[in-house]
């Protein structure tokens, strides 16, 4: 893995599209409650590029044939990186539908990061994984999953991810997470929490 200081607005796009393309079922649809590709491109673009000025964001090799944005108990948000979620990832909703985003995601309970920390607990959590579509079904994503059990087997810590989707979840879980907190949003919309104890 390499880490990431740079990435064209073309690279960006690719990581956004990786989860706007992506064909959810009709009864699992997906955590984000707008019907507007672009949007959710511009979003995760923005997401994308806030984790690289925070240091988080890794790629495969210099191929770029995968992402991944990883925190650990050291992890921080410079103040670059806070500026550019809020005004490119919030941007790219508008305030009224950021609200309204946190509001939907807020009905399906307490994610597994809000758990973890009321109980005191640290962890290393995979903000973002994605696979660009042309490297899609190559064992990218296997890779990157190793080097996160890797880097969270150093700190001793459990892994944490968080992902929207039925079959995504399995895929991970038969990468050596567990599924441990379901939630419901409402509109066949859920959250999975996962996690992979390295105590």
């Amino acid at each position: 893995m390499i880490k990431i200081t740079e990435l064209s607005e073309k690279d960006l796009r690719e990581i956004g599209l990786t989860f706007a393309n992506y064909v959810y079922p009709a009864d699992d649809r997906g955590m984000f409650p707008f019907d507007d590709k672009e949007m959710l491109t511009r979003y995760i673009m923005g997401f994308a590029k806030s984790c690289m000025q925070a240091g988080m964001l890794y790629a495969t090799s210099e191929k770029h044939e995968g992402y991944i944005a990883i925190t650990t108990p050291d992890s921080k948000y410079p103040f670059k990186a806070i500026r550019t979620f809020i005004r490119e990832v919030i941007g790219s909703l508008g305030w009224k539908r950021y609200i309204r985003f946190v509001k939907f995601i807020s009905k399906g309970g307490q994610n597994l990061e809000s758990i973890l920390r009321k109980q005191k607990q640290k962890y290393v959590v995979v903000q973002l994984l994605a696979v660009p579509e042309k490297y899609q079904h190559q064992g990218y994503m296997r890779q990157m999953m190793e080097f996160a059990l890797q880097t969270a087997g150093k700190y001793q810590l459990p892994l944490v991810i968080e992902t929207d989707e039925q079959l995504k979840c399995d895929k991970y879980c038969h990468l050596g997470v567990k599924l441990v907190n379901k939630r419901d949003f409402g509109d066949h919309r859920y959250g999975y929490g996962m996690i992979c104890d390295n105590a």
